[in-house]
């Protein structure tokens, strides 16, 4: 089996190919989308957390905790790609400016995606047995890898005690709305 760090450079390459096939102003409704779910997510998921109580760490509360988180970044992911999108406007460079933005804004994404679905695993010890990964057997690039997960390094406080989250959502909806 392939170690955890291999997968996710596996899917952040899928990602990437899918920006540069889409555009960059396509791909930034999904990077925007991604951006709120993981704000939200930063939000809601301590709170229901305490609320449901007892330790999240233990074996049936891991799993239930991380299979929810999974199945949101899933379904935000999938909703964000299916049928009509949300797209920014505007004209998309041509020539190498536009290819090199597509496959960028698709390295995000890829990054946000599979970087939000291994950081949620590792959250919780990785109680699903995907693959046969397990805590145990993480590789030293992998262990190096975990705190530069999307909700990990994005879910630090910056400016007034709120997280780069927040920040990057209020960008987002302005570029949307500014054009």
């Amino acid at each position: 089996m392939a170690p955890i760090e291999v997968l996710f450079g596996i899917m952040v390459a899928i990602f990437t190919l899918i920006g540069y096939a889409r555009g960059f102003l396509r791909e930034l409704g999904v990077t925007a989308v991604m951006v709120w779910t993981l704000f939200v997510l930063s939000l809601i998921g301590p709170l229901l957390e305490r609320i449901l109580g007892g330790d999240p760490l233990t074996a049936n509360r891991a799993a239930v905790f991380s299979a929810g988180y999974l199945v949101i970044i899933i379904v935000a992911a999938l909703v964000s790609y299916h049928g009509e999108t949300l797209a920014f406007a505007g004209v998309s460079p041509q020539g190498v400016t536009g290819a090199v933005l597509n496959l960028l804004i698709g390295l995000v994404n890829g990054y946000l995606i599979s970087g939000s679905l291994w950081y949620y695993m590792a959250r919780f010890n990785y109680p699903i047995r995907f693959l046969g990964i397990t805590s145990q057997g993480l590789s030293s690039v992998a262990q190096a890898l975990q705190p530069y997960l999307p909700p990990a390094l994005l879910g630090q406080p910056v400016l007034l005690g709120q997280n780069m989250l927040l920040y990057l959502s209020v960008l987002l909806i302005m570029a949307k709305v500014i054009r």
